[in-house]
């Protein structure tokens, strides 16, 4: 049976390489959470999402009609609005 140490052990001093390094900008955070998307194939530039979008009937039918006038789908469309709010 071990006895009780009289003076206890001093605690440990922290370490340095773990102390809090400056904190990241929205840019650098978004840079990292971007960077673990994958890309579609073929597309290293660009990087895949899945939104879900609850819209009001008349709006997706006129995103519908647009998309038909141009002859493309209603997910190129959206991508290409979000791309120009940017």
């Amino acid at each position: 049976m071990a006895k009780p140490a009289i003076y206890p052990e001093p605690p440990p001093e922290p370490r340095k390489d773990l102390q809090k390094a400056a904190p990241l900008t929205p840019e650098q955070v978004a840079k990292k959470v971007t960077d673990k998307r994958p890309s579609p194939v073929g597309q290293p530039t660009k990087v895949e999402i899945t939104l879900r979008l609850v819209l009001p009937r008349p709006v997706l039918e006129g995103l519908s009609a647009k998309a038909i006038r141009e002859g493309r789908n209603v997910e190129a469309l959206v991508a290409e609005i979000l791309s120009a709010a940017k």
